[in-house]
């Protein structure tokens, strides 16, 4: 199982995928307002997590 996922992980992030990513991941920053100046962040497994890793990447998370 383990090896499907990273077959199919090494494909799946295309550029134009990386590029949405980080346009989304921009945008639910600026409606996220921080709490206490410190935000989290849960990825729960529901894909390679570039759009988590594209969120956590603000200063505002820990």
């Amino acid at each position: 199982m383990t090896n499907h996922f990273n077959l199919e992980a090494n494909i799946w992030d295309t550029p134009e995928k990386i590029e949405w990513s980080i346009k989304y991941a921009t945008r639910i920053n600026e409606l996220i307002p921080p709490f206490q100046n410190s935000r989290s962040i849960l990825d729960f497994g529901c894909g390679t997590g570039l759009l988590s890793y594209s969120i956590a990447k603000d200063p505002g998370f820990q």
